[in-house]
């Protein structure tokens, strides 16, 4: 007796392709509705986001025994629509925490304990209760941020020239004339403050990062993702990616504006050291506005 033939069975690839591609709809519609949720959620719920900026010129790795070059405040408010830089001069005489509160330059925080002794600083001079979220960048990353942009287009507000690190090429700025510029130019414009002091030239590192975030403005979302992977693999910072992705999506709406902020202030002498002195009623301006 024949034995019957059993019959192959035909994979039928269409729709295996079909529901691999259902699945990764779902997966996929799944995620971007969860994305919009939280930030929409966060937008009309969450407190005011704090980040504590910090810019060395030594290996980030390497914190304890550094001074810091840039100490900024960035608030996100969803209630007031606007991104605000508050940066403090280097010489900014403040309560150190984790010195026992002693009074010294806010670029020494960094030097005796780092970026969490920067935190508590900031938490002091601003009176917030907790500043979560930080970034620590080496300035000279520009370089390679600013590159991988393709350039950043800026006014300069000040006429001025200035060598870059190895002395070897001098670079020279207009006041006024736009101009467009690579990692060299912009790293020069922000290191600068031979003609004038460092309280200018956290202005500048202002202007460089509000030139920098405008061009990320005009990103596609992926491309924006991309860049953003690259910026945070420079950095030591506690922002995930997630996190960047649905802040940069909010910071980025058309209702939001950029905010400069700069510290008042005057020069103060102890003891033959120079000090830069906050304003008492700047500082109680500045302290009530970034509650709101």
């Amino acid at each position: 007796m024949a034995k019957k033939r059993r019959r192959r069975r035909h994979v039928r690839w269409g729709r295996v392709f079909l529901a691999f591609f259902l699945c990764c709809f779902l997966i996929i519609s799944a995620f971007v509705a969860t994305a919009y949720y939280y930030v929409d959620y966060r937008s009309k719920n969450d407190k005011n986001i704090y980040i504590a900026v910090i810019g060395v010129d030594g290996r980030i790795e390497d914190q304890e025994g550094q001074r810091s070059d840039t100490t900024m405040l960035v608030k996100i408010s969803f209630k007031t629509s606007t991104v605000e830089m508050i940066s403090l001069p280097r010489d900014s005489l403040v309560s150190i925490p984790c010195e026992d509160g002693e009074k010294d330059k806010i670029t020494h925080a960094f030097h005796y304990g780092g970026k969490q002794c920067v935190l508590g600083s900031l938490e002091g001079v601003f009176e917030i209760e907790k500043i979560e979220k930080y970034v620590v960048v080496n300035f000279s990353k520009l370089i390679s941020l600013v590159d991988e942009l393709g350039g950043i287009t800026l006014k300069p507000s000040k006429s001025f020239c200035e060598y870059n690190v190895k002395k070897t090429q001098q670079y020279c700025f207009e006041k006024g004339v736009s101009m467009e510029m690579d990692g060299e130019y912009a790293l020069a414009y922000a290191r600068h403050r031979k003609s004038d002091s460092d309280i200018y030239r956290t202005q500048r590192q202002q202007e460089i990062l509000m030139a920098m975030i405008a061009k990320v403005k005009t990103l596609e979302l992926w491309d924006a993702y991309k860049f953003g992977q690259k910026v945070l693999a420079e950095l030591d910072t506690n922002v995930s990616l997630f996190d960047a992705i649905l802040d940069y999506k909010m910071a980025t709406r058309e209702e939001f504006k950029l905010v400069k902020t700069h510290a008042e202030g005057s020069d103060y002498y102890y003891q033959g050291v120079y000090y830069y002195k906050l304003d008492d009623d700047w500082l109680r301006g500045i302290i009530k506005s970034i509650k709101e």
